[in-house]
């Protein structure tokens, strides 16, 4: 299974900018979890994952972090890495 999150914060405009192409890409990715959450609601992914910047886009396969970034990525960068990790094993 796939997991992808986006960490973010109402106040964060970078996080308002990346918005769209997570929620675009949900709709399109019906096979892939695609989970939304606010730091200023629910702090448990700074600890978990130790982020120290936002927006941070958590990718999960199999339950194992394969990758996190900070900053937005493009609609063409996120396909980029869901490809990715389809087509790899974990």
């Amino acid at each position: 299974m796939i997991r992808i999150t986006d960490v973010w914060a109402d106040w964060c405009a970078p996080c308002k900018k990346f918005a769209p192409i997570f929620h675009a890409l949900s709709e399109i990715h019906k096979d892939i979890e695609f989970v939304s959450v606010d730091i200023d609601k629910d702090h448990t992914p700074l600890k978990k994952y130790n982020i120290r910047g936002i927006p941070a886009i958590i990718f999960e396969k199999d339950g194992l972090v394969v990758r996190t970034h900070i900053g937005i990525l493009t609609r063409g960068e996120m396909e980029d890495q869901i490809a990715q990790l389809r087509y790899s094993s974990v």
